[in-house]
């Protein structure tokens, strides 16, 4: 046991003479050390101190005595004096008077196996010549009873008929009797705690004059008492704690208590009030969930959960037909999404409030349909030739309703709704190719749909020829299939030889060829554009009838060959066309020698020239 000093009040006990006035101060140096009370069977450790530095000088001894004079060693005490360490006795002479001085030492007791009795009062006792200092305390000891509950009446009805068919109230009964055995010394109080009440405000204190007392040989008390009650309903299911309190210093803990309880009391009456309570509310799909019934009846022939559908019908969930003295029902299930509804109790007649649980679950996938197509799933690609109706139907049914989303490729929300969203046009062109994602707010995997909408390669050629200021002259043919998709492929090509290769230009859905610096072909040019892809092939032409293409130009220094022939032919018609015309319309008659009509030949004209040119 562990010491702790506790200063005691000093007890100067004059034999001869006082001390001067003045030094009145210097006698408190002892002091007590040690607890005050001892549990019995225990050993009790304790003793004085005397304070060092004092400036008190005695002779004589140190004594420990009690009432009835213990101080000498026994078989159970002893009682020894120490220095403390580094300190001795000094002797010196003052006066002619010897005297010893006395240095920080301290005097200790022990008592083993503490009994009633050992409660007595001590005193540590200097002796200093006619004068004796000290200090005078009293040592406490206890016992921890046992504490015995016996329920005398646990079940019972609040009024009882006689045999004249009188009803009467029951009046004050006992209900259970406690007993503590071993108690020392006789306890401040005992009383019974309402349910364990450790604050005590709700307890019944039973009389001190109403307990029945034992002395046993060791010198404790074995105490009994009785808890009478007029019970009410308030009482049902009430229990009580025995405490048998007794107020010692113990330190930390000041009171020395010990508690047994009695069962709960169980008083008939009939059923007036039943609750149902659901936890978790709601709940998630796959956990547990708990129904819990309470009646205030007793004792209770029958406790039913029932769960009412929409439809009227009922399912029982649980069900108990004891004599329960819990009065109430728990009933502990897996939650599964088909358990969303109101439920109900019924104890004995009565019902309780109905109860609606909701189970939180959610599809562990999302789906996606075709609408236009008897609701197929739709595949992660869809391809098809523009315009065509789309309803895409993205779904996720749970509890509480999840938002669907269908999202385009830059993540903007284009659909939503509650549990669905539709992706949806009429007339679905090339330009709504892409992916678009369906995903939902309970976190699943989202669907993503590649589209892609595909347009036959219906290709258009154009043609251009432009001339710098240089003369130089460049052809350009193009070939375009701008609603083409899949991307068209496109090829180029002509009927004639062209003195140069053309430059080339790819795009999508585009191909050009440019002929810079081309020379005439000296004739039309057909230029022909091929173009394709998965959904078929088109084919297009344009003729080049441009005069810079076709025509050849005069060269310097010399005439075109075309010309050439043009004047010979002329040249011709006037040799022979002249004279014969002249000859047919304007030969002379016979007066003049010429026939009209008549044909000249080659030296008849010269010879009608040189007339002519005579005459003139």
């Amino acid at each position: 046991m562990n010491f702790f000093i506790v200063t005691a009040a000093l007890l100067l006990v004059v034999t001869g003479n006082t001390a001067a006035e003045g030094e009145e101060d210097s006698y408190n140096v002892v002091n007590y050390a040690g607890p005050k009370a001892f549990e019995i069977g225990t050993t009790a450790k304790f003793g004085c101190v005397f304070v060092e530095n004092t400036t008190m000088e005695y002779s004589g001894s140190w004594q420990m005595l009690n009432s009835q004079q213990l101080a000498k060693v026994s078989e159970r005490k002893s009682f020894v004096y120490t220095t403390a360490p580094g300190f001795i006795k000094d002797r010196f002479v003052l006066d002619g008077s010897e005297y010893e001085t006395l240095q920080a030492g301290k005097l200790a007791a022990t008592i083993n196996d503490v009994r009633v009795g050992d409660d007595t009062e001590f005193s540590c006792i200097i002796e200093a010549g006619e004068t004796s200092l000290g200090a005078k305390f009293s040592l406490d000891v206890y016992s921890k009873p046992e504490v015995y509950v016996y329920d005398q009446l646990t079940a019972f009805a609040l009024n009882k008929e006689d045999v004249n068919g009188t009803i009467t109230d029951i009046g004050e009964v006992t209900v259970a009797s406690c007993t503590a055995v071993g108690v020392y010394p006789k306890p401040t109080s005992i009383k019974f705690l309402v349910n364990g009440d450790k604050s005590g405000s709700r307890s019944v204190e039973v009389p001190s004059e109403e307990w029945e007392e034992t002395e046993l040989e060791d010198g404790t008390l074995e105490i009994s008492v009785d808890l009478k009650l007029s019970p009410t309903e308030k009482d049902h299911k009430r229990s009580y704690k025995c405490e048998v309190e007794m107020a010692l210093d113990l330190g930390d803990d000041k009171m020395v208590k010990s508690k047994n309880s009695t069962s709960p009391l169980l008083i008939t009456h009939p059923v007036e009030v039943v609750t149902l309570s659901i936890s978790p509310k709601p709940v998630d799909m796959n956990k547990m969930v708990t129904f819990t019934c309470r009646s205030d009846g007793y004792p209770i022939e029958n406790i039913r959960i029932i769960k009412r559908l929409s439809d009227g019908s009922t399912t029982l969930v649980g069900e108990t037909e004891t004599d329960n003295q819990a009065a109430k029902l728990i009933v502990t299930k897996k939650a599964l999404k088909d358990m969303s509804a109101t439920y109900t109790c019924l104890s004995d007649g009565q019902e309780s409030k109905t109860e609606k649980l909701k189970v939180n679950w959610h599809d562990s996938v999302i789906k996606v349909t075709d609408i236009n197509n008897d609701n197929k799933q739709v595949g992660s690609r869809v391809e098809f030739i523009e315009p065509r109706s789309i309803a895409y139907n993205c779904t996720q049914q749970g509890n509480p309703e999840p938002t669907i989303y269908w999202k385009d490729s830059k993540g903007k929300v284009i659909s939503s709704g509650p549990s669905s969203a539709v992706l949806k046009w009429k007339n679905a062109m090339q330009e709504k190719s892409g992916r678009y994602t369906c995903s939902s707010s309970t976190g699943v995997s989202e669907i993503p749909i590649d589209l892609q909408i595909d347009q036959f390669c219906k290709p258009k050629i154009e043609k251009a020829v432009s001339q710098l200021e240089d003369g130089t002259l460049t052809l350009t043919v193009q070939c375009t299939t701008p609603r083409g998709a899949p991307i068209c492929d496109i090829q180029l090509s002509t009927n004639v030889a062209i003195n140069i290769e053309p430059e080339e230009e790819n795009k999508n859905n585009v191909k050009i060829w440019s002929y810079k610096g081309i020379e005439p072909v000296g004739t039309e040019a057909t230029f022909s554009c091929y173009a394709a892809n998965r959904q078929g092939d088109y084919n297009v032409s344009i003729v080049v009838d441009d005069p810079e293409i076709v025509t050849f130009p005069l060269k310097s220094g010399g005439i075109s060959p075309g010309v050439v022939v043009i004047i010979i032919l002329l040249v011709t018609l006037v040799v022979i066309g002249i004279p014969y015309a002249y000859y047919r319309c304007c030969r002379k008659n016979d007066n003049s020698g010429h026939v009209k009509g008549n044909q000249l030949d080659s030296v008849e004209v010269e010879k009608l020239e040189a007339v002519e040119q005579t005459r003139a």
